[in-house]
C-alpha cells in the first residue's frame, strides 16, 4: 500500500488533505510524479471536501498570525527521510500558529512520490462541514471569467470596480459565504458582512431552490420554491443595480448596491450547480422517492416535513461519513473539470484560461435581464434529475430533525458518473461566468 493510500485510511476523521503540486516534480521523473500527484487527489476528492495544495496551508498559517483565523492543529504525514527540508523548516517555523502533529508513515517509498505531503487539519475543523455551493474555487473561477470579459466592456467594468471598491468579482465572490460564518472561510464575518446578514434574516436561503427532479422548469409557488430562493433574489439583485429598487422586495431581503453585486456575483454561480436548484424528496417512509406537487397537494407546505421528507438538496445523500452528493458537486467536481483541462497545479487563473480558449455552446440567454435567472433554473432541472437519478440509492437511516421526520441515504458513485460530473462542471462554471458578464454588462450598459 503506498504511503499516502495509508495516511488517507488513517484520518478519516480529519477535515484537509493537501497534496503538493506537480510544480514540484522533478523533470527526471516528470511522469511517475504526475500520476502518483493525481491518484493522491482523487482519493482526496472521494473523501475530503477540502482539497488544496500547500499554497492553500500557507495562507492559513498567515490568516492565523494575522489573527484573522483561530489557532488549529495541522495533522502532517511525512514519509521517512523525507528530503524536501525546507518544506520541514517551514512548518517548524510555523509552529507559533499552527500546532504540528507528525505521523510518520511505515512505508518506503520511490523518490518521485517522497515529494508529496498530505496535510489535514482536525481540531477546530473536525466537523462535516456544511456545503459550500461549488466550493471557493468554483466561485473565483465564475468570478475571473467575468472579470476578464468585463475588460472589453469599459462602462460596466468602471461601475463594478466602483461599486465594489477595485476590489475583483472573483474575490467578492465568495462574500455571501464568508456571512454566514467562521467555518466558510475560516474567518470572522466583516462588520460589511455581518450587517448584511442582520439585514436579510432570510440569507442562507438566497443561495438555492429545491425544486423536485421530476419537475422540468422552475416555477414560482411550486413545491421547493420560495420569495426569496435563488431565482428571485437574482432578480431582486438586478432590480438594485437597475435603480429600480421594488417597494414589495422578496421577504426580508434588504441589499445595498454594493451588497447586491457580491451577491450576484455569488449565486450567479450557485444556479449553475444543479443540486442548487434540483432536489430530491420522499415519502415519511423515506423509502420511496415522490413529488411534493402531486403527493403533497393542497397540504401545508405540500407536507414537506411531515408527510415528505426531503433531503436538503443532496446534503443528507451521503457518499461517505463525512461527504453528501452534494458536497460532491460543489468541490470535486471542480478540482475533476480543472484536471480535464489538464490543470494540475488548480491554479484558477490557469483554469480560467483553459475554459475560455472554448467558450461554453448555448451560453447566450434571450429575453428580458429579468426572466434570465428563471430561464437558468429551468435550463439545469434535466441535469439535476440526471446528478441524482444516476446514483445508486441505498437505504435509509431514520432520525428526527427539528422540522420532522428526517434521514440520511447511503449512495454509491459509479466511475462513469464522476467522469459525467467533471463534464458537466466544466461546462456549467464556464456557463456561469460568462453569463455574470452579461448580465452585468445588460445592467450598466443597458445591452
Amino acid at each position: 500500500m503506498p504511503w499516502y493510500r495509508e495516511a488517507i485510511s488513517a484520518a478519516v476523521s480529519f477535515d484537509f488533505m493537501i497534496c503538493l503540486p506537480t510544480a514540484v516534480c522533478e523533470q527526471a521523473a516528470y511522469e511517475a510524479c504526475v500520476k502518483a500527484y493525481d491518484e493522491c487527489t482523487s482519493a482526496c476528492d472521494r473523501r475530503y471536501r477540502n482539497c488544496s495544495t500547500l499554497t492553500s496551508v500557507r495562507r492559513l498559517y498567515k490568516a492565523v498570525r494575522a489573527g484573522a483565523m483561530k489557532p488549529l492543529t495541522l495533522r502532517v504525514v511525512l514519509p521517512p527521510e523525507h528530503p524536501a527540508q525546507r518544506t520541514r523548516r517551514f512548518w517548524q517555523a510555523a509552529s507559533d500558529g499552527l500546532t504540528i502533529v507528525y505521523y510518520p508513515a511505515r512505508y518506503a517509498m520511490s523518490h518521485h512520490i517522497r515529494i508529496f505531503i498530505l496535510v489535514i487539519a482536525s481540531t477546530l475543523l473536525v466537523v462535516p462541514r456544511p456545503a459550500w455551493p461549488w466550493g471557493s474555487d468554483g466561485h473565483q473561477t465564475v468570478g475571473m471569467i467575468a472579470d476578464r470579459l468585463l475588460q472589453q466592456h469599459p462602462t460596466a467594468r468602471a461601475r463594478v470596480n466602483q461599486i465594489l471598491g477595485g476590489v475583483s468579482l472573483s474575490d467578492a465572490a465568495v462574500w455571501a459565504d464568508c456571512a454566514k460564518g467562521f467555518r466558510y472561510c475560516h474567518r470572522d464575518p466583516t462588520p460589511e458582512e455581518q450587517a448584511y446578514t442582520h439585514r436579510n434574516p432570510n440569507h442562507h436561503d438566497y443561495h438555492y431552490a429545491d425544486v423536485p427532479v421530476q419537475q422540468n422548469a422552475y416555477s414560482p409557488g411550486t413545491a421547493g420554491t420560495k420569495p426569496y430562493d435563488v431565482v428571485q433574489i437574482i432578480r431582486y439583485s438586478i432590480q438594485v443595480l437597475r435603480g429600480q429598487r421594488p417597494n414589495n422586495p422578496p421577504s426580508g431581503a434588504d441589499l445595498t448596491e454594493k451588497e447586491a453585486l457580491w451577491v450576484l456575483a455569488h449565486i450567479v454561480g450557485d444556479i449553475h450547480q444543479p443540486l442548487h436548484v434540483g432536489a430530491a424528496y420522499f415519502d415519511h417512509q423515506c423509502v420511496h422517492m415522490v413529488d411534493p406537487n402531486v403527493v403533497g397537494a393542497g397540504k401545508p407546505n405540500f407536507g414537506i416535513g411531515t408527510s415528505v421528507v426531503d433531503t436538503t438538496g443532496g446534503n443528507d445523500l451521503m457518499i461517505s461519513q463525512t461527504k453528501s452528493l452534494h458536497a460532491y458537486w460543489d468541490d470535486s467536481t471542480v478540482l475533476g473539470a480543472m484536471r480535464l483541462d489538464g490543470v494540475r497545479n488548480k491554479l484558477i487563473a490557469d483554469f480560467v484560461t483553459a475554459l475560455m480558449r472554448r467558450p461554453p455552446t448555448g451560453w447566450e440567454t434571450r429575453g428580458d435581464v429579468d426572466t434570465w435567472p428563471t430561464q437558468w433554473a429551468s435550463e439545469i432541472m434535466p441535469l439535476a434529475n440526471q446528478a441524482i437519478m444516476d446514483v445508486e440509492i441505498g437505504e435509509a437511516t431514520p432520525s428526527q430533525g427539528d422540522r420532522g421526520p428526517k434521514c440520511t441515504w447511503s449512495v454509491t458513485l459509479e466511475r462513469d458518473y464522476t467522469n459525467f460530473g467533471n463534464q458537466r462542471a466544466n461546462v456549467q462554471l464556464a456557463k456561469a461566468g460568462y453569463r455574470l458578464a452579461a448580465l452585468l454588462v445588460a445592467i450598466f450598459e443597458g445591452r
